[in-house]
Order: structure tokens, then C-alpha cells, then sequence
């Protein structure tokens, strides 16, 4: 989408300003915020033979150590005939979010009377949509718990290899230190020497500490992923109307 825009920029999600808009994002869903929660729309598409109710729910995963290890927004909605629903497949209800919300989208606000009998009918259909919610939950968890072992052993894998490169640094230095000395040594004052002392010292005591190290990072990455807490909450609710019923 932005190949053609010069209005947009890509951010990786580690970004201060991604990070700063997802908190602001996520005061106004679930803060006092002035942002619309709930939306019935008119949506120009032929596939859209009956109105479709969808929920858009927060899934987080969040590890022993109380750290965010995944966030997403998803999708649940189904067929709304009536009083009654009938949960969409994944792919199915994809097609039609992207058609109605998509760049190329351009939704209408439903008429008055739409929006009063979805209201109306709400309390019936309500238990199902928490199931479907929750169905679709269970399975993303599933999905996301199978990639979360991977996810373990390259951040053990990442470390491990960080520290290793931080061992290899300290010998280095250490090393080139050593040499210096016995060049130069017997040329330094006294304060000079204590200084080279002093960070050698400190060196070879940060060297001596890193296997520790090393073990606590990696226990404390196993611990975070032993017991992940899966949550998920109802964010927000889009009814797609098909454009034929509001004439």
C-alpha cells in the first residue's frame, strides 16, 4: 500500500513512534477515549448475501516474567439471519473484511433503522458471538503457542551469542592490554599505572562473571516461556450490510 503513496512511511513495530501510537491506540479502545467502539455499514459487495456481524478482539500472551511476548488484533464474525448467527471460516470472513474495509473500500454508514435492530437483537445473538470469539482465540493460541518453542531457542540462541561475542571482546582487550604494558609500562607515573590496574581489574572480574550470567539469562528466558498466560479481550464490533437493504 505505501509502493505507491508518498504520504506514507513504514515503521518497524519497535519504533518509538509505533510504540507511542499503539499506547495511544490502546488508551482510547480501552480507556475514556472518544473512540467509536461499534459500526453497521453498508458494503457494496455481491459475496455479501446477508448482513455479517464481526468482533474484533485483543489477544495477548504474556510470559511467567509478566513480559508481553505477543499482541494482535483478530477477527471472529458469522452470518447474521435474523436472530440467529452462524460463525464464518477465517479465509471467508477475511474476503469480506478486506472488501469493505479495504484501501479501495468505501463504506457507508447504515440507516437509522439498521443500526436500531441490531440493537434490538443483540441479546440474542450475543452468546454467539462470544463463542465464536472464543473459538477463534483458541485456535490462533494453538497456532501461536506451536511457534513460541522456536521463538525460545532463538532469543537463548541470540544471547548466548551476544555474551560470547562480549567474552571474546573482554579477552581482546585484555590481551592488548597485557602487550601494551610490557611496552610502555616502566614509562608510566604512578597514577597511570593504577588507572591500567583498576581496569584490568575490572575486566577480568567482568570476564569471570559472565558464565553466571550467561546461566541466569538463559534459565530466566526459559522460565518467561514455561508458563505463558493467554488473554483476550472484545475490542470492537463491525456489522457489514449489504447495500441492497437500506434502499
Amino acid at each position: 500500500m505505501a509502493a505507491s503513496r508518498s504520504d506514507l512511511v513504514l515503521a518497524h513495530l519497535n519504533h518509538p513512534l509505533v510504540a507511542m501510537a499503539t499506547r495511544l491506540l490502546r488508551a482510547e479502545v480501552w480507556g475514556a477515549g472518544h473512540l467509536a467502539r461499534a459500526a453497521s455499514l453498508l458494503v457494496a459487495d455481491r459475496r455479501l448475501t446477508d448482513p455479517v456481524l464481526v468482533a474484533y478482539s485483543r489477544l495477548v500472551l504474556v510470559g511467567a516474567d509478566g513480559k508481553r511476548l505477543h499482541e494482535e488484533l483478530f477477527p471472529a464474525g458469522g452470518w447474521l439471519r435474523g436472530s440467529s448467527f452462524a460463525r464464518l471460516g477465517v479465509t471467508e470472513l477475511a474476503g469480506f473484511l478486506d472488501a469493505a474495509l479495504g484501501p479501495d473500500a468505501a463504506p457507508q454508514q447504515s440507516p437509522l433503522a439498521i443500526r436500531a435492530e441490531l440493537s434490538r437483537i443483540w441479546w440474542k445473538v450475543e452468546a454467539s458471538v462470544e463463542a465464536a470469539i472464543t473459538a477463534r482465540a483458541t485456535e490462533r493460541e494453538l497456532s501461536l503457542q506451536r511457534s513460541l518453542g522456536k521463538r525460545r531457542a532463538d532469543e537463548q540462541t541470540r544471547t548466548t551469542s551476544l555474551l560470547a561475542g562480549f567474552e571474546r571482546s573482554l579477552r581482546a582487550a585484555l590481551i592488548a592490554q597485557d602487550s601494551d604494558q610490557q611496552l610502555t609500562f616502566a614509562d608510566l607515573d604512578v597514577e597511570e599505572r593504577t588507572r591500567l590496574a583498576a581496569d584490568r581489574a575490572a575486566w577480568q572480574q567482568r570476564l569471570d562473571a559472565l558464565p553466571a550470567e550467561r546461566d541466569a539469562e538463559l534459565a530466566a528466558i526459559a522460565g518467561r516461556y514455561a508458563s505463558v498466560r493467554v488473554l483476550w479481550f472484545p475490542a470492537a464490533v463491525v456489522h457489514l450490510v449489504p447495500a441492497g437493504r437500506a434502499r
